[in-house]
């Protein structure tokens, strides 16, 4: 369902700029900004990225230039699972601030797959090539942001609020 959605997005912005469209020193002509639903940057870049984990690449072109995910889970050292469009479509994790608070575990980042209250193994998941390729396809042709995280832990209509207007508004 995710993968779709960003495609979509891909295609309408991909449409011949209208006349009116004033010309400017940039070549920059759109900015897509594709918000991720249930997983992270890791679950569906962690394999297109190349650079160690951890590495903070200096490079700014290609995934020599973003950090792959790592191979384990840091709080139980399980491997992840496939995240395919079904396993993204029939998994829907807790978005309640207390679960993403727990999960968040004070930055270890640790607490994802093992906690009692909301963890799960399906939330540790990477994405390949073939589920991926649409959102792959858009970071190989544009620009790839690997460092923006959500201000308000806790559920979706919160953090998109906060995108829109700059600001807080409410937490779910």
């Amino acid at each position: 369902m995710g993968f779709r959605l960003s495609l979509i997005l891909a295609a309408v912005c991909a449409m011949a700029s209208p006349a009116w469209a004033a010309e400017t020193a940039s070549k920059i002509r759109h900015v897509v900004v594709v918000i991720q639903e249930n997983h992270s940057f890791d679950s569906y870049f962690g394999r297109y990225c190349r650079a160690k984990t951890g590495s903070n690449p200096a490079c700014k072109t290609g995934p020599e230039c973003c950090e792959a995910g790592p191979d384990h889970d840091p709080g139980t050292g399980i491997a992840p699972t496939l995240l395919s469009d079904e396993q993204n479509a029939g998994y829907d994790p807790n978005h309640s601030q207390g679960c993403e608070l727990v999960e968040i575990d004070g930055g270890k980042m640790d607490r994802f797959v093992n906690n009692p209250e909301c963890g799960n193994p399906s939330n540790f998941a990477y994405a390949d090539a073939t589920s991926a390729a649409g959102y792959w396809a858009m970071a190989r042709d544009g620009a790839l942001a690997d460092r923006y995280f959500q201000p308000i832990a806790g559920a979706s209509s919160s953090n998109n609020m906060y995108f829109a207007r700059a600001q807080y508004v409410f937490t779910d």
